[in-house]
C-alpha cells in the first residue's frame, strides 16, 4: 500500500491560534446549549400577582385519608398576574411552619372539584420555577418543599374563571410530626 496515500489523511498538527479558535467555539456552543436547556426545562414564573394571591399554611390541611380541603381563586382577563405566554394566572403560596413537613398532595384544575383543565401551571421551590403544561383535570400531584418554607403554585388559563387546588392534604407522617 502506498504510504503517501495514508499520510495524506492523517491529522495535521494545529497551530496554537487555530486550537484557541476551535476551543472558543466549543465553549460558546456549550453555553448556548446550556442556556437553551435551562429555558426549556424551567419556565419563568408569573410575577406581581398582587390581588390574585392566596396564602395558607400546611397546618390547616387535614391528614390524607381523613379528609381534604380546597383552595380557589378567580383569574381575570388582562389581570396583573400573567405568564410569559399571556395566560391569566392565580398564585397560591403554601407555607410550612415546621421544617418536618416535607410536602403535600393536591389536584390542579378549574372550577369547584377541579373538574376543568387549566392550560398550564408552575411551581416555584427555592426560587426555581418548573412548568407543567396541559395537565388534565383531577390529577393528583405530590408537592415537595426544598430548603425554603414557601412553595408557590401558579395556575394559569387563557380565560377568566375559577382555578383550584383540590383534595389538599398532608401525608400522615408529616402531619403527625406537627402534633
Amino acid at each position: 500500500m502506498n504510504n503517501n496515500y495514508l499520510s495524506h489523511f492523517q491529522a495535521h498538527p494545529r497551530n496554537p491560534i487555530s486550537h484557541l479558535i476551535t476551543r472558543y467555539f466549543q465553549i460558546l456552543l456549550w453555553i448556548c446549549c446550556t442556556a437553551l436547556w435551562s429555558t426549556t426545562a424551567y419556565g419563568q414564573c408569573p410575577t406581581g400577582c398582587g390581588t390574585h394571591t392566596t396564602s395558607v399554611s400546611t397546618v390547616t390541611f387535614p391528614i390524607c385519608g381523613t379528609g381534604t380541603t380546597q383552595l380557589s381563586g378567580n383569574i381575570d382577563i388582562n389581570s396583573d398576574c400573567e405568564d410569559g405566554g399571556g395566560d391569566n394566572c392565580y398564585e397560591f403560596i403554601i407555607t410550612r411552619h415546621d421544617p418536618a413537613v416535607t410536602g403535600f398532595f393536591a389536584d390542579i384544575g378549574k372550577g369547584i372539584g377541579c373538574t376543568g383543565e387549566a392550560n398550564i401551571f408552575y411551581t416555584e421551590v427555592d426560587g426555581l420555577c418548573n412548568t407543567f403544561a396541559s395537565v388534565g383535570s383531577q390529577n393528583q400531584f405530590n408537592f415537595q418543599y426544598g430548603i425554603s418554607n414557601d412553595l408557590k403554585i401558579y395556575i394559569c388559563d387563557d380565560s377568566s374563571g375559577q382555578v383550584s387546588l383540590c383534595n389538599l392534604c398532608t401525608d400522615a407522617l408529616t402531619q403527625r410530626q406537627l402534633l
